[in-house]
């Protein structure tokens, strides 16, 4: 199948579900990962013939999308303050706040190295590795709960060439907290307010 018959059957079948806007931006995503394809190159080729594998692959991702599947999942992958993280659904996806946050710690702190820093409810690991990347003296640590997110977070941590401490932990009982930290980040889910009392 050429290019731009399959950019026609992705923007029509997704037209109902999402806005143009995002649909350009999924489809955008989904030939740079597979493809290669820049913008730029998608646009001058759209005679470019999709092998089968690749087309596949395409039309999986298109049916996950009707599905309501985020983007990133279909991927395995996000883009994180300049970094590529690694994402499945054991993990969420981080939030552009996140990245807001991990700024502001930045900010607060350029001027200095070694810090001791606590990341909790670490997920992918999103927030530890971008710190440590930035305050490569700094001892990190980073807690989740959940086995399977810690195996996200240090294959984040490795690919990213990164040192992080992780802790298999409940941070309600956790002998982690009882230490001192030049910084204690966590920016866990959001929580509806019928999930509250909870």
């Amino acid at each position: 199948m050429k290019l731009l018959q399959f950019k026609k059957q992705f923007f029509s079948e997704l037209s109902e579900l999402f806005p143009e806007t995002e649909i350009q931006s999924f489809f955008n995503l989904l030939t740079k990962f597979k493809l290669k394809l820049t913008r730029i190159e998608v646009a001058l080729q759209p005679e470019f013939i999709i092998n089968e594998a690749h087309l596949n692959y395409l039309q999986n991702a298109l049916g996950e999308l009707k599905k309501q599947v985020p983007i990133q999942y279909i991927i395995g992958e996000t883009e994180f303050y300049g970094l590529i993280f690694k994402v499945n659904n054991a993990v969420l996806i981080p939030r552009p706040e996140t990245e807001e946050l991990v700024n502001w710690i930045v900010n607060d702190y350029k001027n200095e190295s070694e810090l001791k820093i606590l990341d909790i409810g670490t997920g992918s690991g999103c927030i530890a590795i971008s710190l440590a990347k930035f305050f490569p003296k700094a001892q990190i640590f980073a807690v989740d709960v959940s086995n399977e997110a810690l195996k996200v977070a240090k294959t984040n941590a490795t690919n990213n060439n990164v040192s992080i401490n992780f802790v298999e932990a409940d941070i309600l009982n956790i002998h982690v907290l009882e230490e001192k930290y030049d910084i204690i980040v966590s920016n866990p889910p959001y929580i509806r307010e019928l999930e509250k009392d909870l």
